[in-house]
């Protein structure tokens, strides 16, 4: 009798196990996927200045640039010095970033090249070097 108990409660919390499974990996994601961006760049960085800004604008309609920052200003700008910015870009409530490879981020003016980029915020963030 014991051991007809325990099997019935190994096979129970073996189907609870499988429907609460099941039930997650059926969660779809209800948001829309943002597979690329477009962001223009603007700097007023001058060798041997000291500081200077640079300015992002988002070209799409789904995401905002809500922060620039320039990672490496370390003081007066000598010939050579590459500033290095992070943008951190916004999705809409209803978007969330994909991950994006080089080839889906384009990136216009002041020879801006892409470095690396990073989800955060449940996808709803992308940070982009």
């Amino acid at each position: 009798m014991k051991l007809w108990k325990k099997s019935l409660a190994g096979l129970i919390g073996a189907v609870l196990l499988t429907a609460l499974a099941a039930g997650t990996a059926l969660a779809a994601e209800s948001r829309t996927k943002i597979t690329s961006v477009s962001i223009t760049i603007d700097s007023d960085i001058s060798v041997g200045d000291s500081g200077g800004s640079v300015t992002a604008t988002a070209n799409g309609s789904n995401y905002d640039v809500t922060d620039v920052d320039i990672v490496n200003d370390d003081g007066e700008w000598v010939d050579g010095d590459v500033p290095r910015v992070e943008i951190t870009l916004e999705a809409d409530s209803d978007y969330y970033f994909a991950s994006m490879a080089k080839s889906k981020v384009s990136l216009k003016g002041d020879k801006a090249t892409y470095v690396s980029s990073r989800r955060e915020d449940s996808s709803s963030t992308l940070i982009i070097t």
